[in-house]
């Protein structure tokens, strides 16, 4: 199970760079108050701080996307991967927009919600794509 964990964790981290790819140039800021948005929170609001937290975060449900899939015995092949990908990058995206942000208050919530939701698509479609259930 560990190697699946740690399998995870790092498609998860680099799903979380494509996503912030995408983010940069659609959020509508500077890259630096983009970034800092992921800063925890009550924390000092630090472009550096949040876009680490960022990917600490994508790193953990990338890690439990991969013991959820070792779990149903997800399939070998690479679209069904990135099509549950997708599923559940959505899945984060409701959560978060609508259950998780609004209770604490994020400043996240200030993200235009149809580039937060694209950029949850696209992390799901790469942590779908990247993902490699060490039986493929």
């Amino acid at each position: 199970m560990g190697s699946i964990a740690v399998d995870g964790l790092i498609a998860g981290g680099a799903a979380g760079v494509a996503m912030i790819a995408y983010l940069l140039p659609t959020a509508g800021e500077a890259p630096a108050e983009l970034l800092s948005r992921f800063s925890g929170m009550g924390m000092q609001p630090s472009a550096l701080l949040g876009a680490v937290g960022h990917l600490a975060v994508c790193a953990i449900y990338g890690m439990a996307f991969s013991i959820l899939w070792r779990v149903v015995r997800g399939s070998d092949r690479r679209f069904i991967r990135v099509m549950a990908g997708i599923v559940y990058g959505l899945i984060l995206f409701v959560t978060a927009e609508w259950i998780i942000l609004p209770a604490i208050q994020s400043p996240l919530l200030d993200i235009p919600a149809v580039h937060w939701g694209i950029a949850h698509a696209i992390y799901g479609i790469m942590l779908g794509y990247l993902y490699r259930s060490g039986r493929s």
